[in-house]
């Protein structure tokens, strides 16, 4: 804690400086150009932080902005045999309309199943499916034995059928993660779909809205786009939004390698809730003429 601590307070520290410089030269107007520092970094063992000023020249007459750029780079984290493991969150949200029919929901299933028997009994996991309507098949739920058990059953019983109300099953998700502590685990919603969002909620812009409310509350949102004719833009929309990795598979089979990887990564986090504030003076005047 103490070591993100100091990492923060230089990154601050370098935003200040670096909006200072940016500052003093808005308020040189048209005048010579002046050249800017072009990169920087600070940092400690968990994260780096790289800024770059996007230009080096101003053009005379205009109104002497530049753009900064800023990089957050993690540390490599140690292998999985020797890093600390952290208690994962995950709820897996499964199209389970009438085109996931046959080989696409055996995969899914088998793949769920999967990664039920990789869970500890710290880890929770929870599965929504959707369809025309959206079903809880298990609340968020330690996976001791009899909740393995539980949920490994209820899987083999999710069957295909109906239309495609994304919206739902994405809501559903992320009220589950919203309404239950965390209690400092490492959080995240899964959303698999084949096909175009034709239920409720359809609109992508309308979706990543619904999927921004993971950043507020130390999540995120991953989603799996299955097969050719899914709705790639509404995939990727919500996974920026949600701060998650997007994965097309054309090849259902994997499934599980995704789960696995997805996995992993919820549980081995270089740093989390890092968050940097750009204080801003206020706007200054040129010089008349």
């Amino acid at each position: 804690m103490l070591n993100t601590r100091k990492s923060l307070l230089a990154i601050i520290g370098l935003i200040l400086v670096t909006t200072a410089a940016l500052a003093a030269m808005g308020a040189m107007g048209t005048g010579t150009p002046t050249p800017l520092p072009v990169s920087n970094s600070t940092g400690d063992k968990l994260v780096t932080v790289s800024t770059e000023v996007v230009q080096d020249k101003i053009l005379k007459g205009s109104d002497g902005r530049v753009a900064v750029s800023l990089s957050l780079t993690a540390a490599r984290l140690p292998t999985f045999g020797t890093a600390p493991v952290q208690a994962a969150d995950l709820v897996i949200v499964l199209d389970r309309s009438g085109s996931m029919k046959g080989q696409k929901l055996s995969d899914a299933r088998r793949a769920v199943i999967h990664l039920i028997e990789q869970l500890g009994p710290e880890d929770r996991l929870a599965l929504v499916t959707y369809s025309n309507g959206v079903q809880t098949q298990s609340a968020l739920v330690p996976m001791d034995e009899a909740n393995r058990r539980q949920l490994s059953a209820a899987v083999k019983q999710v069957y295909a059928g109906g239309g495609t109300n994304l919206g739902g099953g994405l809501g559903r998700g992320i009220d589950m993660l919203m309404h239950t502590p965390g209690g400092g685990r490492q959080r995240k919603v899964i959303l698999i779909s084949d096909g175009l969002a034709n239920q409720g909620i359809t609109d992508p812009t309308a979706l990543g809205r619904m999927a921004s409310a993971a950043v507020e509350n130390r999540f995120s949102i991953s989603t799996v786009g299955v097969g050719l004719d899914f709705n790639e833009m509404l995939m990727t929309a919500i996974a920026d939004q949600g701060a998650g990795h997007y994965h097309f598979l054309e090849d259902p089979q994997v499934f599980a390698q995704v789960f696995e990887a997805e996995f992993q990564a919820t549980r081995h986090v270089a740093a989390a809730d890092v968050k940097i504030r750009i204080p801003l003076e206020p706007a200054r005047a040129g010089p008349s003429t």
